[in-house]
């Protein structure tokens, strides 16, 4: 087993580790509403930023990394025709809360995605 191969191995195992890290998660396309997967990733939520002046303030800023061997286990497509990621307009549910993808940021190496949430409102 090559090293890249055996990192892809470790990331998905320790995302998906339901009894220490993990925590299952909810997709959906919103263009697609019947495009849904429920996966397990890694949810953090921290209160604090940083502005360009090196000065902390109160934010809060929610993410999820998700291994994309777990969006391809659950067949949920995350790459577009293009073939990068793209998770525009789609939208997470966790432990009845629902988060709108911001922002995401895939590593080809890893295949570990971490996506950056903002509320989500009906």
């Amino acid at each position: 087993m090559s090293l890249i191969t055996q990192a892809r191995a470790d990331v998905l195992a320790i995302t998906t580790n339901i009894n220490e890290f993990g925590l299952s998660l909810v997709f959906e396309n919103t263009a697609s509403p019947v495009d849904t997967a429920t996966v397990t990733g890694i949810f953090s939520k921290h209160h604090i930023d940083v502005n360009r002046q090196g000065v902390a303030f109160n934010s809060r800023m929610a993410h999820v990394s998700v291994s994309e061997l777990e969006f391809d286990a659950a067949n949920y497509d995350v790459r577009n025709a293009n073939g990068e990621v793209d998770l525009k307009d789609h939208k997470v549910t966790m432990e009845g809360k629902q988060y709108i993808v911001n922002q995401w940021f895939p590593s080809d190496t890893t295949k570990l995605i971490t996506i950056i949430l903002g509320d989500y409102a009906d």
